[in-house]
């Protein structure tokens, strides 16, 4: 959907050889992944309207490393807001209600390898991949799940990783269809996700 959230699946699998831990990190500024680096454009691979970097003014400031078990036959799968890489929002000047365009996406993963006998992690170069989306505009729908979203964030007092899935998603949507819902996320039980539901609509 047009300006909304877009999420990929990622999967990195060991083909062969010993196994290890595949390293990930985030930074704690963005809150996005260290080893994902996207580029979208609008209209064709040979041009178009560039997607900019939402956080390419952000200050590295630290952030959170891990290392998850890879081995043969055990990939690890992981799941990737684009919305926080690239200002999608921004397919929503191009293209009016009803009508679509098309997104041209390039992807890359970065790999970090630690073996599992006690030797440093290895940088192990990365893997990319281009993918042609066609992005629909429908506003009615957009914003109907904006609220879905919002209400489901509030039904749940606790935290967790679906509610922290919606919260993300609300919080960059970076769009006027997502007022209604974020005021109502600011509304929230958790201190925490009502602030970032606040900042998010004061940068509206």
């Amino acid at each position: 959907m047009a300006g909304g959230p877009l999420n990929l699946t990622v999967t990195v699998a060991l083909r062969d050889g010993a196994p290890g831990r595949l390293i990930s990190s985030s930074a704690r500024s963005t809150g996005r992944s260290r080893e994902y680096t996207f580029e979208g454009t609008l209209g064709t691979l040979a041009g178009g309207r560039t997607l900019r970097d939402p956080y390419a003014d952000a200050i590295e400031i630290g952030g959170v490393q891990t290392a998850q078990d890879l081995r043969v036959g055990n990939p690890v799968v992981q799941h990737v807001l684009v919305n926080q890489f690239l200002t999608l929002e921004d397919v929503l000047a191009e293209v009016a209600d009803g009508d679509s365009v098309e997104l041209n996406l390039r992807g890359r993963r970065q790999i970090q390898f630690e073996g599992w006998s006690g030797q440093g992690s290895q940088d192990a170069g990365g893997a990319s991949a281009v993918l042609r989306l066609t992005m629909h505009r429908d506003d009615s729908a957009l914003a109907a799940f904006y609220r879905r979203s919002a209400d489901a964030a509030l039904a749940a007092a606790q935290a967790d990783p679906s509610r922290e899935r919606r919260v993300v998603e609300l919080c960059t949507a970076r769009n006027q269809l997502a007022v209604q819902a974020l005021t109502e996320l600011g509304r929230h039980s958790d201190p925490s996700v009502a602030d970032r539901a606040r900042q998010a609509l004061a940068a509206l």
